[in-house]
C-alpha cells in the first residue's frame, strides 16, 4: 500500500516537471514553426567604377546575414533572433525564411567589404581603395508565408582609408593686372612659378609647386575638397608719384584660393589679388 502511494506521489510529480518543460518549450525559441515560409530574393548594388553609370553588383561572395526575431515568429519566444548566412552570387542572395501569416520583418546585414573604386574620368588617382557599408534600407516588412519578396539593398556608405589623400587635377587660368596704368586683366606669363599650398586643421599641410603654360593655364594634382592656395611673385607696374613718368615697377605677391571636387577639362579663368612683397 505504501509503495502504491509513493509511486502515485511520484508519478504525480513527474507530471507537473514534464508539464512545465513543455511550458518552456512552447513559449522558446524550439518551438518555432518552420512549416511556414516564404523567399527572399535581395540585389546588392555598390558603386564600384565611376566611369560607367549606374552602380554594379557587390562582389561575389559576400555575406550576408538574414535576420528574423523570434518575437515576430512567436509572440511567447522571448528574445533572440532566427539567423541564417548566405552569399552573393551575381549580385543577389536567395534565400528561404520562415513566416507567418500576419508577417515578420526580415532584415539583410551584408558584410562590409573592401574594393579599388575606379575613378571618372580624369581624375588623379585611377582607382581608390575604399571600405563599403550599408548603414540603411535593409529591411523587409510584412513578409507572410507563401510569399516570393525582391529587395534592393545599397553600400549606401563609403569610406576612404584615413592613410590616403584623394586628389585631382587642377586646371586654372592665372589672370591678374600687372600693369595700374592700363588696369588690364591678363594671363600671367609663361613659365611663372606658382606654388600652391593647403592648411590642415591639425597644423599639417601640403604644398607644390608648378609652372604656367601657355594662355596662362596652370595643371598641378591638388587634394580633393580642401581649400588650395596658390602664390606667386612678379613684376607690377603701378603708380609712384616720385618717378618722372609716373610709374615705377615693384615685386608683388599675387594670391588667389579654390577648392577642387573633380576634373574640368576647360580651365576656369581665377583672379590673383596682389600687395607689396618689396
Amino acid at each position: 500500500m505504501k509503495n502504491t502511494r509513493f509511486l502515485f506521489v511520484l508519478m504525480l510529480a513527474l507530471s507537473f516537471v514534464f508539464s512545465s518543460c513543455d511550458d518552456d518549450i512552447r513559449t522558446s525559441a524550439l518551438t518555432i514553426d518552420m512549416h511556414e515560409e516564404a523567399t527572399i530574393t535581395a540585389y546588392f548594388y555598390a558603386e564600384l567604377n565611376k566611369k560607367q553609370l549606374g552602380l554594379e553588383f557587390a562582389p561575389d561572395g559576400t555575406e550576408v546575414l538574414v535576420s528574423i526575431s523570434y518575437g515576430d515568429l512567436n509572440p511567447g519566444a522571448g528574445s533572440g533572433n532566427w539567423t541564417k548566412t548566405t552569399a552573393i552570387q551575381n549580385g543577389k542572395i536567395e534565400v528561404t525564411v520562415p513566416a507567418t501569416t500576419s508577417g515578420v520583418t526580415v532584415t539583410l546585414l551584408p558584410a562590409e567589404f573592401e574594393y579599388e573604386q575606379a575613378q571618372e574620368q580624369g581624375a588623379a588617382n585611377d582607382r581608390i581603395p575604399k571600405i563599403f557599408k550599408v548603414t540603411s534600407g535593409n529591411t523587409i516588412s510584412n513578409v507572410r508565408s507563401g510569399q516570393n519578396r525582391y529587395h534592393q539593398v545599397i553600400y549606401n556608405t563609403q569610406e576612404t582609408f584615413r592613410n590616403f589623400s584623394e586628389t585631382v587635377v587642377a586646371r586654372i587660368r592665372v589672370q591678374a593686372i600687372f600693369n595700374e596704368e592700363t588696369s588690364e586683366l591678363v594671363d600671367a606669363p609663361n613659365t611663372t612659378s606658382v606654388t600652391a599650398f593647403t592648411t590642415g586643421a591639425d597644423g599639417k599641410g601640403w604644398a607644390a609647386t608648378a609652372t604656367v603654360g601657355s594662355q596662362g593655364v596652370l595643371e598641378i594634382t591638388v587634394p580633393k575638397g580642401e581649400q588650395v592656395s596658390f602664390e606667386f611673385i612678379a613684376d607690377k607696374r603701378v603708380t609712384d608719384a616720385e618717378s618722372t613718368t609716373g610709374y615705377s615697377t615693384k615685386r608683388y605677391k599675387f594670391s588667389a584660393s579654390r577648392t577642387f571636387n573633380s576634373f574640368n577639362p576647360v580651365a576656369a579663368p581665377v583672379t590673383f589679388s596682389s600687395q607689396l612683397w618689396e
